[in-house]
């Protein structure tokens, strides 16, 4: 009658850690996908930046060709208050960029900060239940 319990025992306990296996094999993968998708926000990260550095460099280039433009004489005073004009405008729109792009480094930098969270609280489950 013990061996029968034992053997009743033994299999319940067989089954809750096939069932503990189990969850940790899910939180494993559930980890991995969070891990894929923390080096993903990484690398929009980092082509935001590039964005961001290459837009800087463009409107260097502008704000030189305007200097140029400014230093033409008398002729060149419609072309300058056009050139003006176009830089004030490119200025508008980078800065417009500038700013989204930094919104969307923020919200990057939030949401990698959440899949970490995410995966530390995967693991401490995975851990505790197992």
């Amino acid at each position: 009658m013990n061996l029968i319990r034992e053997l009743v025992l033994t299999k319940e306990v067989c089954s809750t850690l096939k069932g503990f296996d189990g969850k940790l094999r899910k939180e494993e993968a559930n980890s991995k996908k969070l891990s894929k998708d923390l080096k993903a926000m990484s690398h929009v990260k980092a082509q935001l930046e590039s964005d961001k550095r290459f837009l800087q460099v463009r409107l260097d280039s502008v704000v030189a060709k305007e200097t140029d433009l400014k230093a033409i004489p008398k002729i060149g005073e419609e072309r300058a208050l056009v050139a003006e004009i176009a830089v004030a405008t490119v200025n508008c729109n980078f800065e417009a960029m500038v700013v989204e792009k930094d919104k969307l480094l923020v919200e990057a930098k939030e949401e990698v900060e959440r899949v970490k969270a995410d995966c530390a609280n995967a693991e401490a489950r995975a851990l505790s239940e197992y």
